[in-house]
């Protein structure tokens, strides 16, 4: 599988639930419980926002195409967004892949 991953590896914050602006917390109510949403981990990346809890980890790839990166998401069949945690877990790198 030809595989491209696109990224700059600038560094992001993980935030909490209690750090989203007010309308960002208003969509992600619709999704998540009220109670859990503070304690839910978040990032920002091009103008949207990531919950983390969506993200599959990798652990064994076949070909060893996502080697460096720890979990995905996926878009489609053949495009989705990669994360890598920092050093001190206090950010992700984040990617797009296709293939």
């Amino acid at each position: 599988m030809d595989l491209e991953i696109i990224s700059n590896y600038h560094e992001r914050p993980i935030i909490c639930g209690s750090e989203l602006t007010e309308k960002e917390r208003e969509w992600w109510l619709d999704l998540l419980e009220p109670d859990d949403l503070d304690y839910c981990s978040f990032f920002r990346y091009k103008h949207q926002v990531y919950f983390l809890g969506d993200f599959m980890r990798f652990e064994h790839y076949p070909d060893n195409s996502f080697d460096g990166w720890d979990g995905y998401s996926g878009d489609s069949f053949f495009s989705g967004t990669v994360v890598k945690y920092s050093d001190d877990c206090e950010g992700v790198i984040v990617g797009w892949y296709m293939s």
